[in-house]
């Protein structure tokens, strides 16, 4: 390991993985339920790894479980660290990361990050009202275009929005709106709805039964949960999941770089 040295790709997925199976295995021992999602979830059932084109890796917990891990999980090597509003002022997202604290992340339309090479974990809440999916859907659209910044690669419209937005929303800080997402999105009991949403992503409520049971599924050589009924989720989620994008589709639309310490 080089200081300094920048992180390809593939060292990058290595990074990934490593995180991955250490936060799968801290869940499996603490008795804390996780399943792949989004991409990923996809990348296991069509791929058993990832979206080719595709280089993050997504897990979702319902919302007790997401709290706990959170609060518990440690890394025995102390390489990785939840990155998440509870251990960290300046963290403006309203789901957590667990990253390499060996290294350093930058998302090249982003300002300076705290976090290094990370996997995400959003957390799966009870929903009871369309009323608070809106709220949800706008105060995440107004934290987006508050903690954007301008990029010479985006449309001058959407520059404008975030120029626009940055000067109206001025004495409302990116902590409030993240709270107002956190205080409505855990409003219903997972426990006791009989639906789910994620109010961070796709924001859609899904039966909770589907998240009731697991099963396993290979993703780069290592099994790990998914939802036994993935199949209901992804279709309401992407439709055709197991058609395969255009050519043209088929690109990474993440812009980053990673470097060690």
């Amino acid at each position: 390991m080089n200081k300094g040295k920048q992180i390809n790709q593939k060292e990058q997925k290595k990074i990934q993985l490593d995180i991955l199976s250490d936060v799968a295995d801290f869940c499996e021992n603490n008795g804390l339920r996780y399943f792949l999602a989004y991409g990923t979830l996809i990348g296991a059932i069509r791929h058993q790894g990832y979206i080719p084109w595709d280089d993050d890796i997504d897990i979702i917990m319902p919302r007790p479980d997401y709290e706990k891990f959170i609060d518990t999980y440690k890394h025995q090597e102390g390489h990785y660290q939840v990155y998440s509003t509870k251990h960290h002022p300046k963290c403006f997202i309203n789901f957590a990361k667990v990253h390499d604290i060996r290294t350093r992340f930058q998302e090249e339309y982003a300002v300076e990050t705290e976090y290094g090479v990370f996997i995400d974990i959003f957390p799966l809440d009870g929903y009871h009202s369309h009323s608070q999916l809106m709220k949800c859907y706008y105060a995440s659209l107004l934290l987006r275009w508050k903690t954007s910044v301008w990029f010479k690669e985006k449309p001058f419209y959407k520059n404008l929005i975030i120029y626009l937005v940055k000067h109206s929303l001025f004495f409302v800080s990116a902590k409030d709106l993240v709270g107002y997402i956190e205080k409505n999105s855990i409003e219903k009991d997972y426990e006791t709805s009989p639906l789910v949403c994620f109010f961070t992503e796709k924001l859609q409520p899904f039966k909770k039964e589907i998240f009731d049971h697991y099963k396993y599924s290979a993703f780069e050589g290592k099994s790990y949960r998914i939802p036994e009924n993935y199949d209901e989720l992804l279709k309401i989620q992407y439709g055709d999941y197991m058609k395969l994008p255009p050519i043209e589709e088929r690109v990474n639309k993440h812009y980053a770089k990673a470097w060690w310490k």
